[in-house]
C-alpha cells in the first residue's frame, strides 16, 4: 500500500507535467549563425560607411586576392559563430573544436601570408590606434547580438562559448576594418591581431557574467 507522501508526490508530478508548457526547440546552429551574420554584416558595413571607406576601395574590390581575403574572413567568422551556438546545445553532434580550429587557422594563415608580403614600416601611432578602435567598434554589436542568442541555450562551458563568440565577432570586425584602412604593412596587421586577442581574452574573462545558466 502506497504511503500518503508517495501519493502526494505522484499527484504533484502529474499536475506539473500536465500544466507545463512545451519548450520551443532552438533552430539549427547554422541557421542561427546565418541570422547573426546577416545582422552583423549590415552593422559592420554601416560602421565602414560612417567612418569612410578607404580611398582605393573601388580598385581593390576588383582584385581577386583582396576579395578572397574578405570572403575568407566572413567564412571564418561564420564557422566560429556556428561553434559558439553549438556549444549551448547539449549533445549537439557538431565538430565544435574542429570548427573553431579551422576558423582560427584560416584567419592566422591569412595574416601570416599577408604579413610576409607586406613591407615592414615604422608604425604610425595615430593610424594604429585608429585601426585598433575600428576593430573593437565593429566587433561590439556582433558580440552583443551573438551573446543574446547564446543566452537562449544552456551555457555549460561559458568561457569557451564566449571565446568562440568573441572570435567570430572580431573576425568579422577585421573585415570591416580592412574596408576602411588601406595600410598593408606588417605593423598595422599586427594591430589587427592585437585587437582580436584583447577582445577575445576580455570577453572570455567576463563570460561567467555574460552567460549565467543553472540546471533546475
Amino acid at each position: 500500500m502506497d504511503r500518503p507522501h508517495d501519493q502526494t508526490h505522484d499527484r504533484l508530478i502529474a499536475e506539473l507535467t500536465a500544466s507545463a508548457a512545451a519548450v520551443p526547440r532552438l533552430p539549427h546552429p547554422a541557421w542561427r549563425a546565418c541570422t547573426w551574420l546577416g545582422v552583423s554584416v549590415a552593422y559592420v558595413a554601416l560602421v565602414a560607411w560612417a567612418q569612410g571607406p578607404r580611398d582605393d576601395l573601388a580598385l581593390v574590390l576588383r582584385d581577386p586576392a583582396f576579395v578572397s581575403k574578405i570572403v575568407l574572413g566572413v567564412g571564418a567568422a561564420f564557422l566560429a559563430a556556428c561553434a559558439a551556438l553549438a556549444m549551448v546545445v547539449p549533445g549537439f553532434p557538431a565538430p565544435r573544436r574542429v570548427a573553431l580550429a579551422l576558423a582560427t587557422l584560416a584567419w592566422l594563415a591569412w595574416m601570416v601570408v599577408e604579413s610576409s608580403r607586406a613591407g615592414v614600416a615604422t608604425p604610425d601611432a595615430i593610424a594604429g590606434w585608429s585601426c585598433f578602435a575600428t576593430v573593437l567598434v565593429c566587433a561590439s554589436i556582433p558580440m552583443v547580438t551573438l551573446a543574446a542568442q547564446l543566452r537562449r541555450g544552456a551555457a555549460l562551458a561559458p568561457v569557451h562559448t564566449v571565446a568562440y563568440a568573441a572570435l567570430a565577432s572580431t573576425l568579422l570586425a577585421d573585415v570591416g576594418a580592412r574596408l576602411c584602412d588601406g595600410h598593408r604593412d606588417a605593423a598595422h596587421l599586427l594591430v589587427h591581431v592585437a585587437a582580436l586577442g584583447v577582445f577575445t581574452v576580455t570577453a572570455a574573462m567576463l563570460a561567467p557574467r555574460v552567460l549565467r545558466w543553472q540546471a533546475h
